[in-house]
């Protein structure tokens, strides 16, 4: 599974427009598409985001170059109404070892490395690890500690 959000979007919302955005989006999901294999799968999970599924892709070399692929793809720049833009994404990948996998337990791993892919600088992948979950929990319980705090 990876999760693929859009770096600076707000940005082309705010400046083009959602019309310009929603051209962006369009843009994307047909680079998405061109990217994957015929037995992948890409959907708008909202907004900026897609949630893309890799059926049966073997090997994490593998899942590496589909990451790399979908990185060259989407940093093309692209005309959009008139604006040249530099299109690109963070991705979190998380892999799946057998059918007895929960699916929102696999999306909500690949959406944690992908905040971590973002932390990283944007524009780039990263593969999901119990540490990075171990992280958000801790920032989690870090931020209500601080909010009873406040109180």
């Amino acid at each position: 599974m990876l999760f693929a959000d859009l770096d600076n979007f707000k940005a082309i919302n705010d400046s083009l427009g959602h019309a310009g955005g929603d051209e962006l989006l369009v843009v994307i999901a047909r680079r998405l598409r061109e990217s994957l294999r015929p037995s992948d799968s890409a959907a708008r999970f909202g907004g900026d985001e897609f949630a893309i599924l890799l059926e049966n892709i073997g090997s994490e070399g593998r899942v590496v170059n589909t990451c790399e692929r979908i990185m060259v793809s989407l940093g093309t720049p692209v005309d959009i109404q008139g604006t040249m833009i530099d299109p690109g994404a963070s991705i979190g990948v998380a892999l799946s070892g057998s059918e007895l996998c929960d699916a929102d337990g696999v999306l909500l791993d690949a959406d944690v490395a992908m905040y971590a892919a973002k932390a990283a600088g944007k524009g780039t992948y990263k593969l999901f690890s119990p540490a990075m979950h171990a992280r958000a929990v801790g920032r989690l319980q870090l931020e209500a500690d601080l909010a009873r705090s406040r109180d």
